[in-house]
């Protein structure tokens, strides 16, 4: 199992680091059904991750590709939505919750498909009102998917920050990396009286996350970003179908 534990974190972490995001809905089938760890030791296990894997993948991008008036807003929304998301979690039924996620697994993927090349050229921002309240509602969103799936959020966050507050690519990237350690550390908070984690186990897919994801930020540069995102959604459509199918059928 550790080995195991190794290989998705080295996986997780590449993802991250090379993308700014989606790891984590690869891991939580991963976990669940690869090495066999129940759901709700899984979400806390991915959360304590998920707070150091996206500060590894954050530091070469911190000077240039952060926008921390985003991040405050955004995050400090996020941190309510958490909150919701595992009152939700905990009286929601496994099955219903596994579907829900490959629901939103299969839209993230198909979105990512269906994408235009992204753009660096600057758009025209919107007031400071107007971003406050754009933040705030990108947070909630994002922070109920912490906290009810153990899911940073990036593969949502990133669209809505280019969407909703105008951000390039590269930006958004950045940002949704920071906010992801607010929602992560957030839903590990509110998870930690109840989490019954396997430290070896979860010491062991962190480390291999954290070192794959500085890594992978570093060369981020060097690779382009389109093919990788068409791979990535190929892979999110894959492991979609397969989660969907555990959760209906079997």
């Amino acid at each position: 199992m550790l080995i195991g534990a190794l290989v998705i974190g080295v996986l997780v972490g590449s993802l991250t680091g090379l993308l700014g995001a989606g790891g984590a809905i690869i891991a939580l089938p991963l976990l669940v059904y690869a090495l066999g760890i129940p759901m709700a030791d899984a979400v806390p296990m991915m959360l304590a991750v998920g707070v150091l894997s996206p500060i590894s993948a954050l530091l070469p991008r911190l000077r240039t590709d952060v926008d921390w008036r985003s991040v405050a807003a955004v995050g400090a929304a996020g941190i309510l939505g958490a909150y919701g998301g595992t009152v939700a979690g905990a009286h929601l039924p496994e099955r219903l919750t596994l579907t829900a996620f490959a629901l939103l697994m299969i839209l993230a993927g198909v979105r990512m498909l269906r994408r235009s090349r992204p753009s660096d050229q600057p758009a025209p921002q919107p007031g400071t009102g107007a971003r406050i309240l754009r933040g705030l509602g990108v947070g909630l969103l994002a922070g109920f998917l912490t906290g009810l799936l153990g899911l940073g959020g990036g593969f949502i966050v990133i669209p809505l920050l280019m969407l909703a507050l105008h951000l390039p690519f590269k930006r958004a990237v950045g940002t949704s990396l920071a906010v992801t350690v607010i929602n992560a550390a957030a839903g590990l908070v509110s998870h930690w009286g109840t989490a019954q984690l396997d430290w070896g186990l979860t010491a062991t897919f962190a480390i291999a996350t954290v070192l794959a994801a500085f890594l992978a930020a570093r060369f981020a540069t060097k690779v382009p970003g389109e093919p990788l995102q068409r791979a990535f959604a190929l892979l999110v459509l894959v492991l979609a179908a397969f989660t969907l199918i555990q959760s209906l059928v079997l």
